[in-house]
This record gives structure tokens, sequence and C-alpha cells, in this order.
């Protein structure tokens, strides 16, 4: 059976379900849980939107800990004027910014402090520079991984032409 784009928040809400009892499982082992596209776990159905949610509040009593991926700030605040994302949010004790659009800039800042200068950097960050946001420190990063890392997770289509032309 081949499944399409509407079948993905429930193919990854039983994903995310299932990694969830196994965390909680064992309190003593750390472990981590990458929830990428987050939004469409939560930006239109309310069930899904609630289960992410609790997660984030309740995963560091199991010795875990949640990261959330998204592209797109709007989609993340859809739902109950943006009630799961800010509150995905405000459970994040780190948060890492890319450049992102003057919209969502301004999503953001409703949610967490961002600066003026911040506000600038994000609009005109280059790839691979991030503001990461850990209580009420921020600190401006760049972002460098190894040749090996590069080849494994790019998405440039020359790059990959590349890797191509040597198999």
């Amino acid at each position: 059976m081949i499944y399409g784009e509407k079948d993905m928040p429930i193919i990854m809400y039983v994903v995310t379900d299932y990694f969830w009892d196994l965390i909680k499982r064992d309190r003593s082992i750390k472990k981590i849980l990458y929830l990428d596209e987050v939004w469409k776990l939560i930006n239109k159905n309310q069930n899904t939107a609630d289960f992410v949610f609790k997660l984030f509040k309740t995963i560091r009593k199991y010795g875990g800990g949640a990261t959330a991926i998204t592209q797109d700030v709007s989609d993340f605040f859809m739902l109950e004027d943006g009630k799961y994302g800010k509150g995905v949010l405000n459970n994040s004790s780190i948060k890492c910014m890319f450049q992102l659009e003057e919209t969502d800039i301004n999503m953001l800042e409703k949610v967490i402090s961002i600066s003026e200068e911040e506000k600038y950097r994000l609009l005109n960050m280059k790839r691979g520079t991030a503001i990461i946001h850990a209580d009420r420190n921020a600190l401006m990063v760049d972002i460098v991984s190894t040749k090996k890392e590069h080849e494994r997770i790019t998405t440039d289509r020359e790059d990959l032409e590349k890797q191509m032309e040597g198999v």
C-alpha cells in the first residue's frame, strides 16, 4: 500500500506514540525524541496537537528530551490561535532558530523574547548560522559539518551530483 501526504499525520502519530511508550518504560535511560515537520501533528487535529503538547510537558520526568523541528513557523501556530505551538515552545528549554521571514519572527516574538538585533540577524543570516536561546541566554553560532557529515546530509543538488560522479 502506498501512503500519500494526507496520511502522514496519522503515520507520524502512530510512530511517535510507539516511541513515547518506549521512552516511558525506563526512566533511568536518557533518550531524546526528534519530531521533524512537527507542524503536521499540531496544526489541524486537536487530539494529536494535545498529544504532542503533553509529551513536551512531561518527557523530562521520564529521563527524556524532545526536539520539535519545523521550517514554517506559521504552520506551527495554526490551531487554536497557536495554543499548541506556544505550549511546545514554552516547554522547550532550548530553541534553535535559523533564518526566518519577518512574519515568522513576529509570530515567535509573541512567545519568546527576541531582541531587535536578533530580529535583524534572523532576517539576514547565511546558511548554517543560527541563534540558540537557552533560558534567558542567546548565542549566535555557525554550524560547520565535517566533509563526511556534509555528504550525508546535504540537499544541495550540485553537491549530490558531485557525489554521484564518484560512484
